[in-house]
């Protein structure tokens, strides 16, 4: 992880009686917890090291924070905070890659389907050729001209899919706005195969506080950021007491 939010009023209420050496040395170990995605290892000593503890200050530092802050299992030392982070940031990554699967998914078969119709075309064409030569070397019957003037191509309408589905999930405000554009957003990614995903997101959405006091972002918004892989967001619906010994 190169990124991770940090909870100013919770960490200042979890950390306030710390020193300015063993707030340091905190963030440090965070830093590196959240870098390595996983638990500090057990080495007191390697974890000093890793964290530029060389005084004896510092070393202390590192053991302190250890003993208030972290848990020591058998994989080395948690803290329960960082492991909701990272299994956050993981969940959301492996989201955004099932996202980008099913749309190449989905070009792929356009493209196979292009290929398929051209493959057909071409053996009609190689067929009326042949049928051609055919009749051109028959004794020449009456000749008789096609009526085309009466003869409409069928046309059928392009369908809007699934998407009336997310615009009537989206809560009525002002910012509920460019639904052409947000159609052409959700034709080009084809996210008809994701439909069911990003509406029930749009409808817990909706349900918390933050956009119940009208602070949504607008659908265009949303569809471009492909906010559904962000999860719901901690704390929105209900107020979030101060957790101190997980504060980040």
């Amino acid at each position: 992880m190169n990124y991770f939010e940090h909870h100013i009023g919770d960490y200042d209420q979890a950390t306030a009686h710390l020193s300015a050496v063993e707030d340091g040395i905190y963030h440090r170990l965070i830093r590196l917890y959240m870098a390595k995605e996983k638990p500090l290892s057990a080495d007191i000593a390697a974890l000093q090291r890793l964290v530029r503890a060389h005084s004896r200050d510092e070393k202390a530092a590192v053991q302190t924070v250890l003993g208030e802050f972290f848990e020591l299992r058998e994989d080395g030392y948690h803290q329960h905070r960082c492991d909701e982070e990272i299994a956050r940031f993981q969940d959301k990554s492996a989201k955004a890659k099932r996202s980008a699967a099913a749309r190449w998914n989905g070009v792929r078969e356009e493209s196979e389907g292009n290929a398929n119709a051209y493959a057909n075309a071409s053996s009609e064409h190689d067929a009326i050729d042949m049928r051609t030569h055919s009749e051109g070397n028959a004794p020449r019957a009456r000749p008789q001209t096609p009526d085309t003037k009466h003869q409409n191509t069928p046309h059928t309408p392009k369908g809007e899919g699934r998407f009336p589905e997310f615009w009537d999930a989206w809560p009525k405000s002002q910012r509920k706005t460019d639904r052409k554009k947000c159609l052409a957003k959700w034709q080009k990614h084809r996210w008809d195969s994701i439909a069911d995903r990003v509406i029930e997101h749009v409808k817990a959405m909706s349900k918390t506080r933050q956009w119940l006091e009208g602070y949504e972002p607008a659908p265009l918004t949303y569809l471009n950021g492909e906010r559904w892989d962000d999860g719901l967001p901690d704390g929105v619906t209900e107020s979030r007491g101060y957790d101190f010994e997980g504060a980040i």
